[in-house]
C-alpha cells in the first residue's frame, strides 16, 4: 500500500524592525565607511561617460552640449551649499568643497560624496539635455596640497585639447606626423600659416580656457576662464582666503608678473 505524502507545513516568519535592524547591523559591518579628512582640501571631478564621443560633431565646437555642461555645473553650485569653486572644460567639472560648512547631503563621508555628486550632476545633464537619452558621470574625490597646482593641471589638458582639436580639423594627419606638430606653440604657427589662417585666439577664451564659478556675497559668479598659471592671482582673487595655500617663491611670482 502506497504512502500518503504529506505537504510540508509552511511556518510563517514574524517580522519586525528588531530583527531586521538585529541583523542589519551584522551586514554593516561589511560596508565601506570612509571619513573625508577636513584637515585637507576637498575637490570632486565629475567626468562625463563616453561623452566626448557621444557629443563630437563635425564642427569644433558644439555649443549645445557646451550650455548644457554649464548649465549643469551652475545647478550643482546652487544645491551643494559646500560647494564653493568651480571649473568645467569638455565634459569635465572640477569642484571645490569647503567641508566646514555644514552640508547634510553629504556628511563628510567619502561614499557619500562620491555617489551623491554623481547622481546629482547626471540627473541635471540629462534633464537639462532633453534628448531622451539617459547620461552619466563618473565621480572622483582629490585632496591636493595645493588647489592653484590641481586647477592649473586641470586648465592645461583643456588648452591642448582645444588646440588639438583646431590641428585634427585643419591639418592632415600625414602633416601632423611628418611636421611633429605636438605642441601648442608649433601648432598655433602651423594654423596661423594656412591659406586661409586659422586664428586660435578668435575663439572665445570660454572654448580656449574652460569657464569657472564660484560663490561671492551669497551668489553664484560665472566667468570665462583667464589663464590660470599666466595671470597672477587669478585663482586667488577668486577662491576663499583660507584656501589660498600656495608656497610663494620669489622667482615663480617675477615669472607670473611678467607674463600678466
Amino acid at each position: 500500500m502506497a504512502r500518503k505524502r504529506h505537504k510540508k507545513r509552511r511556518i510563517e516568519r514574524i517580522y519586525s524592525y528588531g530583527t531586521a535592524h538585529a541583523k542589519g547591523l551584522k551586514m554593516k559591518h561589511f560596508e565601506q565607511r570612509l571619513e573625508i579628512d577636513q584637515n585637507k582640501n576637498c575637490i570632486i571631478r565629475l567626468d562625463g561617460v563616453g561623452m566626448t564621443k557621444g557629443f563630437k560633431t563635425s564642427e569644433i565646437i558644439n555649443k549645445s552640449f557646451e550650455s548644457a555642461m554649464e548649465k549643469t555645473m551652475f545647478k550643482l553650485m546652487k544645491y551643494f551649499p559646500s560647494a564653493v569653486f568651480a571649473y568645467q572644460f569638455s565634459d569635465e567639472i572640477s569642484i571645490l568643497f569647503d567641508l566646514k560648512i555644514n552640508d547634510k547631503r553629504i556628511m563628510n563621508r567619502v561614499e557619500k560624496l562620491i555617489s551623491i555628486t554623481s547622481g546629482a550632476a547626471s540627473s541635471i545633464f540629462t534633464e537639462v539635455k532633453k534628448d531622451n537619452e539617459i547620461h552619466v558621470f563618473d565621480s572622483r574625490l582629490s585632496q591636493p596640497p595645493e588647489i592653484e597646482k590641481y586647477f592649473e593641471s586641470r586648465q592645461e589638458y583643456a588648452i591642448w585639447q582645444f588646440i588639438e582639436k583646431l590641428r585634427n580639423k585643419n591639418i592632415s594627419p600625414n602633416a601632423i606626423r611628418d611636421s611633429k606638430l605636438h605642441d601648442s606653440k608649433i601648432v598655433k604657427q602651423a594654423l596661423a600659416s594656412l591659406d586661409p589662417p586659422v586664428d586660435y585666439e578668435s575663439y572665445p577664451k570660454r572654448y580656449r580656457n574652460g569657464f569657472i564659478m564660484f560663490k561671492k556675497n551669497g551668489k553664484i559668479v560665472t566667468e570665462e576662464a583667464e589663464i590660470f598659471s599666466e595671470t597672477f592671482n587669478y585663482l586667488n582673487n577668486r577662491l576663499p582666503n583660507k584656501f589660498f595655500n600656495y608656497k610663494v617663491i620669489e622667482k615663480d611670482v617675477k615669472v607670473q608678473a611678467l607674463r600678466a
